[in-house]
């Protein structure tokens, strides 16, 4: 079949997996200077056959003992030649090009290139769909040696199932200082102290890979852990194992089908018949045996429970013959058990159950009802007060109610009787885990007018609440969020005023004109509210009694709570992301003022950001025919809302995998079974179902740490559950800084830990702010990591040097500084440390001293009467923007105290930057200056 001759310029025609191109370069046989370039050249036939080609071309120019090559464009192999010709004009035939490629490169004549495309159907195997680039994957060492090197390939994958190595082709990226890679995919290791971890990326055309590798430090003591098995089983790693000093080794024994594990000998010592053993931290040689024995009969109790309640243990279990088995049946919050059947036979409202000497399968299945057990808490009020809710409160067994007081305008709270004890002058109070009747009462006294300057200080606890966009199915965490405040009354010695101000917020709009004033119509939390939680607040009320302003925006009482942290608290405000115009807004605010309770006139107001979010990214796995919804066998949701089918296919899931009937049970919430601090609002540590399960964190972070794989654009895995891509919930200081979540809390291995405490075990600021600019761990006065051991274990780092730490045994978000100041007043909320890249966060550190950044002007505590201080400030400050310190500080310290601070040079450091641009002795000095002593003078140091 013939196609038409084209010339040079004619453009190329694409088939799928190679072009159908003819390249034409000239070779001659004779030497260069008898040969004369050509002047034309022309295909003018093709013929296609099943398993070959046959191809004709005209040429016409001078020279002698003229050949031209036949090549394969995808292996660049000659599939063959024409014969030799001497002719000034030539036709070259070519037939039997065998196999025949949708592309040829064929080499001789003059070096011109001519493009052909077809005028029929090209063979077997040439389709004209045009071929897209699907992805790119790494391939290499996961482990290199330090002060070595490793070579990466990247492959390109594409739409039609082919595949190319595209090493030269990307952009290679690495996160790590102790290795570095160019553009080849070569690798260099560091010398390193212990094992790290490097991430290496490569990037092409929008698509994006990445790998871990890790740097193994060799120079590290080894030891050799001895490992043998008995007859009738094996164990794994077996023989000689080496490990390295201070790493763990994990050993795991399997018995042969018809046999158990016997006994697990470590060192001599018997740890009982365990099917695995971890030596942790190993410092010396050890061995471990295991021996084997016949399996007797085992028999299968299946355990479910209906919804609002849990079994422990739940599904399958495998019961052994003569051997007992107990459960335990727990009723969520507000509900109570109706029934236990045992081999459907009932045996009442048991909450718990054994079978003893089994000899034969059962089953026991558990059903719950609302609980009918009420109690009665009296509220009553004195006159000029009030008490809210008040009168006869029912209260379910089990459940928590929280009470507000307020005084009359001119008056105050004089006390609070809670079962005829005092509990002080407090505005609110809150019964936890009701389980008989109650009684509280509160009375009020005349109110002074307050005089004098009062500042107030507001943060939100966490800087990120988080919440489900739907409860029908599951709850992960409620509408609920929490903003605390301080407010200080100026002078030369401040003072930290409790229930002698009374404070509210109320929503406020920001610059854009966004306001959230309710939470009505933005939710269905009301709806399951009482299945989930055990409880039935109004709308627009939280789960502790904090309520939104509603759409007449009307002030909220926010109460003290005092103690050790001295602020006040507004517990779980139901906001949701969505503005009073159905707008996302993440970051809304409030408007906090502290009011004299004698006449309600404002003594300070304060706007906040109440940040919330629903920004959950589960639909990229677990949507229907995605990875986490694709096992076959398996009935997925076909549910049309795809919010909520991703949701139906967790729970299809995890009833697939752990033999729950969750599914069934709706709405679940996860914590009933997975104990989650942040839902524990009784704090009685982990009950019932939850003590013989993972923690909510362990389970979410263990599970996922070795599925996710593929990152969002963003590059940071956290984004697809935590919010996330489009809320960027981190966004404090430290982002700002170039510092990500792994940075401070290592990869989701290590959050997963078994060992860690959830919200509990978290880094500190003392991890990387480890000292002043003389005495500090490490090379750098603030460091980039908050450990120093594995990602995937991320112990954080004490410091020595106190300067910059927390309290002991103290979060940052509970930790209080300079004379009882909260931390988070000064700093802003954990993962928001001002300046935020949010310009509503900016507004609070604003708002209180004229400039954003965390709160560095004396004046916004002291006013304009401090007197000159050499070290009596936060963090051993001096006076800051002060003409008399400026003009009076030369011989108020020694060079040493100056040093900590502005570097043993006088130079400056990164702890002594100007907060805001200043003009100081008639010299300006701008925003980010390192402030040192040759600025205003010669340098004495």
């Amino acid at each position: 079949m013939s196609i038409e001759a084209v010339r040079l310029q004619r453009a190329i025609t694409k088939w799928t997996g190679w072009m159908a191109i003819i390249l034409i370069v000239a070779a001659w046989g004779f030497p260069v200077s008898t040969a004369m370039a050509a002047t034309s050249l022309t295909v003018t036939q093709v013929t296609w056959n099943s398993g070959d080609a046959a191809v004709k071309i005209n040429g016409s120019g001078a020279g002698s003992q003229q050949q031209v090559l036949f090549l394969n464009a995808a292996t660049g192999q000659q599939i063959g030649s024409t014969r030799s010709q001497d002719n000034g004009t030539f036709a070259y035939e070519k037939e039997g090009l065998n196999p025949a490629p949708c592309q040829f490169i064929i080499k001789g004549y003059d070096g011109k290139t001519i493009t052909t495309g077809y005028t029929s159907s090209p063979p077997a195997g040439c389709t004209s769909s045009s071929v897209t680039l699907n992805g790119i994957s790494i391939s290499g060492p996961s482990s290199v040696n330090e002060s070595s090197s490793a070579d990466y390939t990247a492959t390109a994958k594409y739409s039609d199932g082919s595949s190319k190595i595209v090493t030269g082709s990307v952009t290679w990226s690495e996160n790590s200082s102790y290795a570095s890679i160019n553009s080849s995919g070569h690798l260099v290791t560091s010398a390193v102290t212990s094992n790290q971890t490097v991430r290496i990326s490569a990037s092409l055309s929008g698509k994006y890979a990445s790998m871990y590798v890790t740097i193994s430090n060799v120079t590290t003591s080894t030891y050799t852990i001895s490992a043998s098995a008995g007859a009738n089983g094996s164990i794994s790693p077996s023989g000689s194992v080496s490990v390295a000093q201070g790493t763990s080794r994990a050993f795991t024994i399997t018995a042969n089908t018809g046999y158990k594990v016997q006994s697990v000998l470590v060192d001599g010592t018997s740890v009982g018949a365990v099917t695995s053993y971890t030596f942790s931290n190993v410092t010396a040689n050890h061995t471990i045996s295991a021996t084997f024995t016949a399996n007797t009969t085992n028999f299968t109790i299946s355990a479910s429970a209906g919804a609002n309640g849990a079994i422990s243990p739940s599904g399958s279990v495998s019961v052994a013959q003569g051997a007992s088995r107990a459960f335990t049946i727990t009723a969520n919050t507000g509900y109570k058990v109706q029934s236990v059947l045992v081999d459907g036979t009932s045996v009442g409202a048991v909450t718990s159950y054994t079978f003893s000497n089994v000899t034969a399968n059962h089953t026991i299945s558990a059903t719950f009802t609302a609980n009918t057990t009420n109690f009665t808490i009296s509220a009553s009020a004195g006159a000029n007060g009030s008490i809210s809710p008040s009168g006869s409160v029912s209260v379910a067994q089990g459940a928590s109610r929280a009470f507000t007081i307020t005084a009359n305008t001119g008056y105050k709270v004089q006390g609070v009787l809670v079962d005829g004890t005092s509990v002080g002058a407090v505005t609110s109070y809150t019964f936890s885990n009701v389980t008989a009747n109650h009684t509280i009462s509160a009375t009020f006294a005349t109110s002074t007018a307050l005089s004098g300057t009062y500042k107030t200080f507001g943060f939100n606890n966490l800087g990120m609440h988080c919440y489900d966009p739907d409860f029908s199915v599951f709850s992960i965490l409620p509408v609920f969020n929490i903003l605390n405040a301080q407010v200080i009354q100026q002078g030369t010695t401040p003072t930290i005023v409790g229930s002698t101000v009374n404070l509210t917020y109320k929503a406020m709009a920001d610059a854009t004109g966004s306001i959230n004033t309710t939470s009505i119509g933005k939710t269905n939390f009301w709806e399951y509210v009482l299945p989930l939680f055990g409880t039935l607040p109004a709308q627009d009320e939280g789960l502790l009694g904090a309520k939104m302003p509603g759409s007449a925006n009307q002030s909220q009482p926010f109460p003290w709570v005092g103690g050790t942290t001295n602020w006040f608290e507004a517990p779980g405000i139901p906001i949701t992301a969505f503005d009073d115009n159905q707008k996302l807004n993440y970051y809304p605010l409030m408007n906090v003022q502290a009011l004299d309770p004698a006449n309600s006139n404002v003594l300070s107001s304060l706007p906040v950001v109440v940040p919330v979010s629903n920004e959950m990214a589960c639909n990229v796995c677990h949507n229907t025919g995605n990875s986490g919804a694709s096992i076959s066998g398996v009935q997925w949701s076909q549910n049309a809302d795809p919010a909520i089918q991703f949701r139906e296919n967790i729970l299809i899931l995890h009833d697939y995998r752990n033999g729950t009937n969750l599914n069934n049970s709706r709405p679940v919430l996860c914590a009933s079974c997975h104990y989650s601090p942040a839902l524990d609002l009784g704090k009685t540590g982990p009950v019932g179902a939850q003590v013989g399960n993972k923690t909510m964190s362990a389970a979410t972070h263990g599970y996922h740490a070795s599925r996710i794989t593929t990152l969002p654009p963003s590059g940071n895995a956290c984004y697809y559950c935590h919010p996330g891509e489009t809320t960027k919930c981190n966004r404090g200081a430290m982002t700002t800084a170039g510092l990500n979540c792994l940075d401070c809390h290592g990869t989701m291995t290590a959050v997963g830990q078994a060992t860690r405490k959830s919200w509990a075990d978290l880094p500190k600021c003392q991890s990387c702010h480890t000292g002043d600019a003389v005495n500090h761990l490490g090379t750098q006065i603030i460091g980039r990591t908050a450990y120093s051991d594995s990602p995937n274990t991320a112990t954080p780092i004490v410091a020595t040097n106190k300067m910059f730490a927390e309290q002991d045994n103290t979060l940052y978000r509970n930790s209080v500084g300079h004379n009882g100041v909260a931390c988070e007043s000064c700093h802003g909320s954990t993962h928001a440390e001002w300046p935020t890249s949010q310009a509503n966060d900016n507004l609070t550190a604003t708002s209180i001293q004229g400039h954003d950044g965390k709160i560095i002007e004396c004046t916004a505590c002291h006013g304009s009467s401090l007197p000159l201080t050499t070290n009596g400030g936060p963090h051993g400050l001096h006076n800051v923007n002060s003409s008399a310190w400026v003009s009076g500080h030369e011989n108020r310290a020694s060079a040493q105290a100056c040093g900590t601070c502005h570097g043993t040079t006088g130079a400056g450091t990164v702890l002594s930057k100007a907060a805001a641009t200043r003009t100081l002795a008639g010299h300006t000095i701008t925003k980010g200056t390192q402030i040192g002593c040759n600025i205003c003078h010669s340098n004495p140091l």
